[in-house]
């Protein structure tokens, strides 16, 4: 098993490390252009190899054996000003996560075999070692990389089911400056460093109903991911470093959605999306050093996504799409932190497909206006008011073949 976690975790760092949250919390939406470009609304659709993501159960209507292999770039602007006006920039602005996908049905009958990897969560946020966030975050960053292997059923003409297995390295890294007395009424700041890893498994679900040939309905689970991460922690050049523990949960998930097809060339989708962020409590830190011990609340609530887009096919090359959708943020107001300053985001899509022969391109970009806010009663040590506002640019390009 520590093969292959270390075999996804190289995988990972191909395809692309370092992912800023570009969706609610610190989930990854970035994993297919054609979904993308359409605002998400894929669920229901669900027509092509990235199916393996957003709805297994659409794994029936892709032909033959076919790939994807995509990538992302992300770039993210965080600014945070304190109660005395004083500013600050985030450090991290470019990330490329990436996706492949693999799927068939030649010879396998009923069923159709797919394997996705890709980035299902992540988060990458830096800020200065001297700058005015310094005590709560100078950086954070988690790295996923989700092995899912997928099968998937046609019961009938009408209906199609799917099962997955989700395999799901996670790696962590979490600094801050720490104040360390040197004299009375003096101290230097000193570099908080932990490090942590594990691998947790879940599994995720699809169905998809074909009620006639103008509708299609998507219903898709992920469950929750548990970890007991281990590492080291140490403040750099004050204490040696320590065995450390981290437990973490990524949640589970739901989407449905409902896609129209208005005439042979248009295609409408709405979607609704549930994320179960109520069981991220806190962030609490456990090492063989008593000195290092620590606890961030966290107190997160569930999250809703609304999703609209749709497709206009122009010939058999060339296929146009918008999209948008309006994503509620999980973190309340007073543990609101420099280390993921999240809001509730108004995002706007478009992108194009085009084909050739076996070969296909899809392109979808989102820009994502993050409202700004002003937090207030942190609960968080240091307490961590101001006022954070953000904007993020996606754009993911997806290459596939038909075998």
């Amino acid at each position: 098993m520590k093969r292959v976690c270390i075999g996804l975790a190289v995988v990972g760092l191909i395809l692309g490390s370092g992912f800023p949250a570009q969706a609610t919390g610190f989930r990854i939406g970035a994993q297919g252009g054609a979904a993308i470009g359409q605002g998400l609304a894929f669920t229901a659709q669900a027509d092509d190899p990235t199916a393996i993501y957003y709805n297994p159960a659409g794994l029936t209507e892709v032909k033959g054996a076919q790939a994807v292999l995509g990538t992302s770039l992300i770039s993210i602007s965080n600014e945070f000003t304190n109660p005395l006006g004083l500013r600050e920039e985030d450090r991290n602005k470019l990330n490329f996560p990436s996706h492949l996908y693999l799927s068939t049905n030649q010879g396998t009958g009923p069923f159709t075999l797919g394997l996705g990897v890709f980035t299902p969560f992540g988060l990458s946020i830096r800020w200065s070692d001297t700058g005015i966030a310094r005590y709560n975050s100078t950086r954070a960053e988690l790295i996923t990389v989700d092995a899912n292997p997928t099968v998937a059923y046609r019961v009938s003409p009408q209906v199609s089911i799917a099962a997955g297995l989700n395999v799901v390295y996670a790696d962590a890294k979490i600094e801050r400056m720490a104040p360390i007395p040197v004299a009375p009424g003096v101290t230097v700041d000193r570099k908080l460093s932990v490090k942590a890893d594990d691998t947790g498994m879940g599994f995720n679900l699809g169905l998809q109903f074909r009620p006639s040939d103008q509708v299609r309905i998507g219903l898709t689970y992920r469950s929750e991911v548990k970890y007991v991460m281990r590492g080291t922690a140490e403040i750099i050049g004050v204490t040696p470093p320590a065995n450390a523990h981290i437990a973490l949960k990524l949640p589970s998930v739901v989407t449905a959605g409902i896609a129209y097809r208005v005439n042979p060339r248009l295609t409408l989708e709405a979607d609704v999306d549930w994320v179960d962020w109520s069981t991220f409590r806190s962030i609490q830190l456990v090492t063989d050093n008593p000195l290092l011990n620590n606890t961030i609340p966290r107190n997160w609530k569930d999250a809703y996504s609304l999703r609209v887009g749709g497709n206009y096919r122009l010939d058999d090359q060339w296929t146009l799409r918008a999209g948008y959708y309006f994503d509620t943020s999980p973190v309340p107001d007073n543990t609101l932190d420099p280390m993921l300053p999240d809001a509730d985001r108004h995002v706007l899509a478009a992108g194009f497909g085009y084909r050739l022969r076996q070969w296909s391109l899809d392109v979808g970009y989102l820009i994502q206006f993050l409202q700004e806010r002003t937090a207030s009663g942190s609960i968080n040590t240091p307490p961590s008011n101001g006022t954070y506002d953000s904007t993020i640019h996606v754009l993911t390009a997806s290459v596939g073949y038909r075998f």
